[in-house]
């Protein structure tokens, strides 16, 4: 058995897939497949110049990009951020009392802790936050909305809040709703 009865078979199969980002840098040639006794023995990726290069060349481009310091640092940066949040919410987290139960309600850690709200009534099962929001994001010191669901179907309880920075805005969106609700 000669080497150019093996060739074609070593430029279709290969014993382990070339990874995407080397496919165009690395392709074998066609007289790298050597027989050794009945056994073909190809080249190892390591032995091929072309591979070496491209290996090298994308070695120093992630080297750039990637330092070790640059990755220490983001992984600092989500973990205070995550501790921060964490901290900020038990913080903000107000008590509650009813029913002879005492617990803390974070979700109040979502408000600002200076703003003017607003109570929404009446609301069909329809409204969302985002509709409520659409309805008042035309006041410029809008800060949020958020329509009061049932814990446990996440239906809605028929009303909600809208939190504004500026009281004439309050003011306003309330004199421009109610009036837009009688008519």
């Amino acid at each position: 058995m000669s080497t150019q009865s093996i060739q074609p078979m070593a430029n279709q199969f290969t014993y382990f897939p070339v990874p995407f980002h080397l496919q165009n840098a690395y392709q074998m040639p066609p007289a790298t497949a050597q027989l050794v006794g009945a056994h073909v023995v190809y080249p190892t990726a390591s032995s091929v110049p072309q591979f070496q290069q491209a290996q090298q060349q994308l070695l120093q481009k992630d080297a750039q990009i990637l330092t070790p310091e640059a990755i220490a640092s983001v992984k600092a940066a989500i973990a205070n951020t995550e501790i921060e949040q964490k901290l900020e919410a038990k913080k903000k987290a107000v008590p509650r009392k009813a029913a002879g139960q005492t617990w803390e309600d974070p979700t109040l850690a979502n408000w600002p802790e200076s703003d003017f709200r607003l109570f929404c009534g009446d609301l069909g099962n329809e409204v969302n936050d985002d509709v409520l929001t659409r309805a008042f994001s035309k006041y410029p010191s809008f800060n949020m909305a958020r329509v009061v669901r049932d814990k446990w179907t996440s239906k809605t309880k028929g009303y909600g809040f809208v939190s504004f920075a500026n009281a004439s805005d309050m003011a306003a969106a309330l004199k421009d709703m109610n009036e837009s609700a009688t008519e």
